[in-house]
């Protein structure tokens, strides 16, 4: 008999180690705590930039899909490739701001919240990113980011990393996307918060799917 293959949503909760989730994503936590402190909930309303929504009609379940499969299924895709990088982060940055402030939908409440908030200060911290900007901010500087380095305007991109929310000199920045370090706590809040919506999905909670 032919051995199963792993479904989608297997593979990407096996990568991190998130079967079952919550001991493990919480003990993880618990160890980075002191390494990587988290920013509070936040409370701002959040957008996705004009351009990077487009044809998407649910946002917070595009940026779960998406940073689940980015960060923990396939985060070697990223290598090389600053602007897929900076859009990777930057929804993650959207899903952590909205999943963690004024919820819309009951459903949406994760199960760890201060596991994405510790999986957004690993992420600030690896990017040069301050721990205390605002996360609409961040955002738009990270699609600025991400639109001038796909366009291959190595001045726009330089430009676009330049001060703001950034820490570190642009050029340091452009070399931080095109070569990330390991994520493990992005990668296990990603595959946490995904777990969670398809949870939700498998319940019969919500009519849409977040593939």
């Amino acid at each position: 008999m032919p051995a199963r293959t792993m479904s989608c949503d297997e593979t990407i909760l096996r990568r991190v180690g998130l079967l079952p989730v919550a001991g493990a994503a919480l003990l993880l936590l618990s160890a980075c705590a002191a390494t990587v402190a988290p920013a509070p909930m936040t409370t701002e309303s959040v957008s996705l930039p004009r351009g990077a929504d487009t044809r998407i009609t649910d946002p917070v379940r595009h940026a779960v899909s998406h940073t689940s499969y980015v960060f923990a299924t396939a985060p070697e895709q990223l290598a090389g490739r600053p602007a897929e990088a900076a859009e990777a982060a930057l929804y993650y940055e959207y899903m952590a701001a909205r999943l963690t402030g004024p919820y819309e939908r009951v459903e949406y409440r994760p199960l760890h919240p201060q596991l994405l908030l510790a999986g957004r200060a690993e992420l600030r911290q690896a990017l040069g990113i301050a721990p205390t900007a605002p996360a609409q901010a961040t955002i738009d500087s990270l699609w600025r980011v991400a639109e001038a380095t796909r366009s291959g305007n190595r001045e726009a991109a330089t430009q676009a990393a330049t001060g703001g929310v950034f820490t570190a000199p642009p050029e340091q920045t452009l070399t931080r996307l095109a070569s990330l370090p390991p994520l493990p706590m992005v990668a296990r809040a990603s595959a946490d918060a995904y777990g969670h919506f398809r949870s939700q999905d498998m319940r019969g909670s919500s009519n849409r799917r977040l593939w």
